[in-house]
């Protein structure tokens, strides 16, 4: 069965599981809610319907489903279905104890490393992590990089507070010292994390950036699985691994299907994914002025207009806290923001979107996410056929954005970031 095909079969039985609520046949119901599941994980409409099922029923209910996925997850993790078990878990939008149980494994899980030449002190990643306050969650988020199974990567710190950075100082034999695979960059003035975030990525020097954010930390092995992901697909322009959110909500974050139109309506990734950094740089980076929090939603909007592809890995890769403050800090509040949010996206894309008449604010005051209603079809059908710009040259790119010592030429390294 085809991709287009399952999600038809599980459209039909998300209908049919719909009808058997309506008639009182609860039970009938979960039943074809996960059978829906079963053909298509990553349906939008049964994983709508199971989170309605799981808000609606009783403790039992969610005990129960639960110790299914601890089962299955046992049974699917050291096989190939371990991306389907995972697929199937983030269907549901508050189970701790699985996602309690997915940490434990990642955490611990080590493995042969990836195919790639080590040879030298040539960083392959650069990690970036822009913050505006200095909090207790960045040092679990240093950690997390100080902790990769991989060698090759770089941290760049770029705040805009008034002290000195010092978390470049880390503990080598109970003494502090300076870490040579550390940069930090302190901006005057208040400043946005996208302008944070684009000033660190021009202090990059390897080929692939990860933003990194404080209360987001890394698995061990994220550079070592996403930099594989990335050779193996050398017109992916970026690698989105999946998510584990813990806290006020246990929940997997990046399970999507990736699809145009459906990111032009919400965020489909998570923010933390592996960039080419000479896409970074041909998109244009952060817009500087998008204050919401969105301004990584944003740039995958600006990337896929110009035909770039993800690279989508269903592997959980990152974790991250969410506390009830940041969570609550009034439904409201948060409502307000994301309102704020997607009506800048809007306004700062008119070649995508309609323009925002006081018929259209209301429509977009009304939805949770950007409706379709307002996504401009002839610009989008334009977008949807346009080439992907790494697919022309796959194997010029990917040689481009290796090391020497790799691809085994002699001269000087050429930037990929000054390619005509």
């Amino acid at each position: 069965m085809d991709e287009l095909q399952a999600t038809l079969r599980a459209s039909a039985l998300v209908r049919k599981a719909r009808e058997a609520f309506r008639t009182g046949g609860f039970e009938e119901g979960v039943q074809r809610m996960e059978m829906a599941l079963d053909t298509d994980p990553a349906s939008l409409e049964a994983v709508e319907l199971a989170r309605e099922i799981e808000r609606r029923a009783g403790e039992d209910y969610l005990r129960h489903r639960e110790a299914r996925l601890l089962d299955l997850l046992e049974q699917a993790w050291p096989t190939k279905q371990r991306p389907i078990a995972l697929l199937k878990c983030a269907s549901f939008y508050n189970a701790p104890s699985v996602m309690s149980w997915i940490r434990d494994q990642v955490q611990n899980e080590t493995g042969p490393p990836a195919t790639l030449d080590d040879e030298g002190d040539y960083p392959y990643v650069s990690v970036i992590v822009p913050f505006l306050e200095m909090d207790e969650d960045l040092d679990e988020t240093l950690e997390s990089v100080f902790a990769q199974t991989h060698p090759g990567w770089e941290l760049i710190l770029v705040s805009d507070r008034d002290k000195e950075v010092s978390h470049s100082l880390v503990e080598v034999d109970g003494k502090k010292a300076v870490r040579q695979d550390v940069k930090t960059v302190k901006l005057e003035g208040h400043r946005s994390v996208g302008m944070l975030g684009n000033m660190g990525a021009t202090r990059a020097s390897a080929p692939w950036i990860v933003f990194l954010y404080p209360g987001t930390r890394l698995a061990p092995m994220y550079i070592e699985r996403t930099l594989q992901a990335a050779f193996e697909h050398p017109d992916a322009a970026w690698i989105a691994p999946l998510e584990v959110c813990e806290g006020y909500l246990h929940q997997i974050c990046g399970f999507e299907r990736y699809d145009t139109a459906t990111l032009l309506q919400h965020d489909q990734f998570v923010a933390s994914s592996l960039i080419r950094r000479h896409v970074f740089r041909h998109v244009g980076g952060f817009v500087e002025t998008q204050a919401h929090g969105w301004e990584s939603w944003e740039f995958w909007v600006h990337a896929s207009a110009m035909g770039y592809q993800p690279r989508p890995l269903r592997d959980v890769l990152l974790f991250r806290t969410v506390t009830q403050d940041a969570q609550t800090s009034t439904d409201a509040d948060l409502r307000d923001r994301y309102l704020q949010a997607r009506t800048a996206i809007i306004k700062n894309n008119p070649d995508l979107y309609l323009p925002l008449d006081e018929e259209a604010e209301k429509l977009l005051a009304l939805s949770g996410e950007i409706p379709l209603e307002l996504i401009d079809t002839v610009s989008l059908e334009r977008v949807q056929r346009r080439p992907n710009p790494l697919k022309n040259e796959p194997v010029a790119f990917q040689r481009a954005d290796l090391p020497k010592h790799i691809t085994g030429r002699t001269e000087h390294r050429s930037d990929p970031d000054n390619r005509e």
